[in-house]
């Protein structure tokens, strides 16, 4: 079963997402950061759980090549460095930043510890650059504490899926209460805290227009920062 780090004894968003600082502002140690909150969670995985997530989330696979433009790199996850996203939900959604691609159909599946498909969709990627949020269906629910390999990949030549454009990651889903408050930058707080990525992704995308700085910080501490203002996508 994967292991999470204990809450961080910090008390503002700004301190405990971005820049590992105590309500007071007193500096802290990198470790007190969301980067490194995240960045250490593969190593809080024991022997066997190591052998199965990549040290690090990638960009593309594959030397994809979608018409007469390369896109190698330029598909990117919205996970941590560790390559595994956590998530409060049964039903999450994925968030990934995409080139302008034209008129190519992409995949998107998930698998269980046994390798088994429990969820697979197709659809045709829109000819604008941004960020694309793959949410999952309500009949597709994942188990608590199990660890699941999702992977997406753009068809640039149907006839030939060599060619594919494709990144993967990992996924597991943890149950916590709700947050205590209705409030969106105290909800991501509490999920920042308990080291719950996707939530914590999502409130501040929500917020990023309100409270860009927060939302910047918030990228640049996970690696992220090139994509601070990529619209989003359908």
């Amino acid at each position: 079963m994967p292991q999470f780090p204990h809450p961080l004894p910090l008390g503002g968003l700004l301190a405990v997402l971005c820049l590992g600082l105590s309500p007071l502002s007193t500096p802290a140690t990198p470790a007190n950061s969301l980067a490194s909150l995240f960045q250490d969670q593969t190593q809080l995985q024991n022997n066997e759980e190591e052998e199965k997530i990549p040290p690090t989330r990638g960009a593309g696979t594959r030397p994809g090549k979608c018409g007469s433009e390369s896109i190698r790199g330029e598909v990117f996850p919205l996970t941590p460095s560790s390559n595994l996203q956590t998530t409060a939900s049964p039903h999450p959604s994925l968030y990934l930043y995409l080139p302008t691609i034209e008129n190519q159909q992409a995949t998107f599946w998930v698998l269980d510890e046994t390798e088994t498909i429990i969820y697979e969709t197709e659809f045709t990627l829109s000819n604008e650059a941004g960020i694309l949020q793959i949410p999952f269906p309500e009949d597709v629910t994942l188990d608590p504490d199990t660890i699941y390999k999702w992977g997406f990949f753009i068809h640039c030549d149907p006839e030939n899926r060599e060619l594919d454009e494709a990144v993967m990651g990992w996924m597991t889903y943890t149950e916590i209460a709700p947050p205590p408050s209705n409030e969106p930058l105290q909800q991501a707080e509490y999920y920042g805290q308990a080291g719950i990525w996707q939530q914590t992704l999502e409130l501040l995308l929500q917020l990023r227009n309100r409270q860009p700085d927060i939302w910047q910080e918030f990228l640049e501490a996970a690696e992220l920062g090139a994509y601070r203002d990529a619209p989003r996508i359908n």
